[in-house]
């Protein structure tokens, strides 16, 4: 089973659980670098310009479920090209999250950090949704639409 790192490929960005809680609900880009939290932009986030405003910290607390619990829904081998994707809600707003091995010739297992960290810097860098492709992978956050 092959485990892929993106961790020499891209610079991260770490929210811990205590960073997160401190953060304001609705972030910009610009709030985000002023925070200081070692990045200053999201080079490879394409953001969408409309739609629902996420609860960041509430879909930050599904990534990290879905990329490192116990059978978490982003945990797991990934065929050629495979997509898996989920829904959760909350207050009557769904989420669209979809993480997707681009590779067509070979299956991977994403390291749950790259995925965490991947979803998490979607979701404070652009609170409407976006997606991003960084080392073979597709990552995308989308409020509102499922």
């Amino acid at each position: 089973m092959k485990t892929t790192s993106m961790i020499a490929a891209i610079d991260f960005l770490f929210i811990s659980a205590t960073s997160a809680a401190a953060l304001p609900v609705e972030i910009t880009s610009s709030e985000v670098a002023a925070a200081d939290l070692g990045k200053r932009d999201c080079p490879n986030c394409y953001c969408y310009g409309s739609g629902e405003q996420s609860s960041q910290g509430v879909a930050e607390g599904w990534a990290r479920d879905a990329c490192s619990a116990n059978q978490g829904m982003f945990t797991g081998w990934y065929n050629p090209p495979q997509t898996k994707a989920m829904c959760p809600r909350d207050n009557g707003l769904g989420y669209v999250f979809e993480l997707q091995n681009l590779n067509n010739r070979e299956g991977f297992d994403i390291n749950d950090y790259d995925c965490i960290n991947k979803l998490t810097e979607l979701i404070w860098f652009c609170p409407r949704g976006g997606e991003q492709t960084v080392a073979g992978w597709r990552f995308r956050v989308d409020p509102g639409n499922c």
